[in-house]
């Protein structure tokens, strides 16, 4: 870990990191804005027990908090308080990493719970979900043990050089997350053969996985060409965004998922979840997302029974438990 005097280009890079910083935190208050209101109807009204409410309230504000500090790096206002000093860069960073793996644990734990219900909540998808989600968690903690000591900031601690490893850090993320989205994607081709795949809340949880993983990927890959290929001072100005889309990505899954199985002033699923749950033989209980973990199958009526293969009543039922529980 190096330290050394800024450049006139140095400084020109950190004002547009930390332009690019301001843009981010405000992309993200925009859009707490604009959904808070669905945010305090279909989040806040849940139990104290429900794990998706505490979920999207630690990632949406825990974002915020945690962009509001790192603010303060590589700005007038942090030289003056006396947070460059060598010790305190390496802090930083290692604080804004450790802050990045938590938001990233999040957003996989929320696409897992839906892989999860899409499969039936299956024994092997269970235990590959877990061992693959603890190797990734590993990895990338392992490999901030070789970044950190090759890091070199200037003297307002702006990262001018970062080692070949940070490219294991975001290459872990985006594989598990590229894992997930084929499990995805495989369920979805598989229902559109069965003629289940236009159902309404099949068709979200697939276009909600394609564009958040979408999106995700695309800010990795950004954030991989600045620090490995440019790799210099202006390598950090897209890392606040990373800061951003993941708890967007996060909050909106599980907004638009509530949206859809929130009961109407009759107390009555909406039409399209009537539509769908009129045309299977069973449903999972309505605490299979909050309670993933001790989901009962529950007839809903004899009438409604199909001829249908296995994989797609996993996916019927999966999805039609999900959309149900996360508006308790």
């Amino acid at each position: 870990m190096l330290q050394h005097a800024p450049d006139f280009a140095e400084l020109h890079a950190a004002r547009a990191v930390n332009q690019s910083s301001l843009a981010s935190l405000t992309f993200l208050v925009w859009d707490v804005c604009i959904t808070f209101a669905d945010e305090v109807e279909c989040v806040w009204s849940r139990p104290v027990t429900s794990w998706t409410k505490w979920m999207f309230l630690f990632v949406r504000y825990f974002s915020i908090l945690t962009q509001i500090a790192l603010l303060f790096v590589g700005t007038e206002l942090g030289v003056e308080v006396g947070l460059t000093r060598p010790d305190a860069c390496v802090g930083w960073y290692i604080f804004q990493a450790v802050a990045t793996q938590i938001l990233i644990a999040c957003a996989d734990v929320v696409l897992m719970a839906r892989v999860y219900a899409l499969y039936k909540r299956k024994r092997w998808i269970t235990m590959t979900l877990s061992v693959l989600f603890v190797m990734e968690q590993v990895v990338m903690a392992i490999s901030l043990r070789y970044v950190v000591p090759g890091l070199q900031f200037n003297d307002i601690c702006i990262v001018t050089k970062s080692p070949p490893a940070m490219v294991v850090f975001g290459g872990a993320a985006l594989l598990f997350q590229f894992f997930l989205f084929a499990l995805t994607l495989v369920k979805f081709v598989s229902a559109l053969r069965a003629g289940w795949g236009r159902t309404p809340l099949i068709s979200l949880l697939a276009v909600d996985g394609t564009w958040a993983f979408g999106l995700i990927l695309c800010i990795f890959l950004l954030n991989a060409i600045f620090y490995i290929v440019i790799n210099n001072a202006t390598s950090a100005i897209g890392f606040a965004w990373l800061l951003s889309l993941l708890p967007f990505s996060c909050c909106r899954l599980i907004l638009n998922l509530s949206r859809y199985g929130k009961p109407n002033a009759n107390g009555h699923l909406s039409t399209q979840a009537a539509e769908l749950t009129t045309h299977i033989p069973e449903v999972f209980g309505p605490a299979s997302f909050d309670h993933i973990g001790d989901i009962e199958m529950i007839p809903v009526s004899r009438r409604a029974i199909l001829p249908s293969h296995g994989y797609i009543s996993g996916i019927r039922d999966g999805c039609t438990g999900l959309s149900k529980s996360v508006s308790h």
